[in-house]
């Protein structure tokens, strides 16, 4: 995927702009969080950084920066654990819209995997009642999701 960025973005934007576009954008964010949360790229383990970066990109609204933030709000690495708290951040994450324009005015359209991540999550939640009571058609709902998807 992250390639597939690079060459997408540098042959519509030219090599110069598309870093500058890339460096901001939630994916970018994602993929540095997810590099210092599993020290790959020259990046030590910094679990607070790691959670710092996806909080950046949950601020700006994406659903996989929303989904890792909650789950490492409900495990309490990075941040403070708070079980319901993440789980606020994985319903939102789920509410997000399943397929996303990539690069915002392309019309080149990706899914959004986070929304994917979320709705697992969801059933396993309501499946095992981790911050929620336990609830069979919930679970349904949210396979359903994944199947429709």
């Amino acid at each position: 995927m992250n390639k597939a960025s690079k060459l997408l973005t540098s042959s519509l934007l030219g090599k110069e702009q598309s870093q500058r576009f890339l460096a901001g954008t939630p994916f970018q964010l994602c993929k540095t969080a997810h590099n210092y949360y599993n020290g790959r790229n020259g990046c030590q383990i910094d679990l607070e950084k790691a959670a710092e970066y996806f909080a950046q990109a949950a601020s700006l609204g994406d659903a996989g920066g929303l989904y890792n933030l909650g789950k490492m709000t409900q495990e309490g690495k990075g941040v403070e654990r708070n079980v319901l708290k993440g789980h606020q951040y994985i319903v939102e994450a789920a509410n997000k819209p399943p397929v996303i324009e990539y690069i915002p005015g392309s019309g080149i359209k990706s899914n959004n995997i986070g929304v994917m991540e979320s709705w697992h999550q969801l059933g396993m939640a309501y499946h095992f009642g981790i911050a929620v009571d336990k609830d069979y058609n919930e679970v349904c709902y949210y396979r359903s999701q994944l199947f429709d998807w």
